[in-house]
């Protein structure tokens, strides 16, 4: 009977403890006050808040609009999406600039 038993495999062994900095010593190449991606949280929210204006317009003008809705839709996305990227960047590389890494 002893050839069919099995035995349980051994506990794993525990892994020792991660080191990390201390929050009071950070390595040389960390930063911890930084925005985590470096782009300022209020470009991302205004960048957000646009994203859904500009997909609901877009769907207005298409379902409502008629012909002249699509010819709209096709300047807002031609013209207006562009200009508004490149406002929201730079007005992120004004916050980056302004108030640096620490602001």
């Amino acid at each position: 009977m002893d050839e069919w038993r099995v035995d349980a495999p051994p506990p794993p062994e525990p892994h020792p403890p991660h080191r990390a900095h201390p929050p009071d010593r950070p390595t040389p190449h960390e930063d911890v006050e930084r925005k985590p991606d470096g782009v300022p949280h209020e470009v991302i929210g205004h960048t957000a808040f646009i994203a859904v204006m500009i997909a609901m317009l877009v769907a207005a003008l298409l379902l409502f609009g008629g012909p002249v809705g699509v010819v709209l839709t096709v300047l807002l996305l031609l013209i207006g999406v562009p200009m508004i990227v490149s406002r929201l960047s730079r007005k992120s590389q004004y916050e980056r600039v302004a108030h640096g890494p620490h602001g």
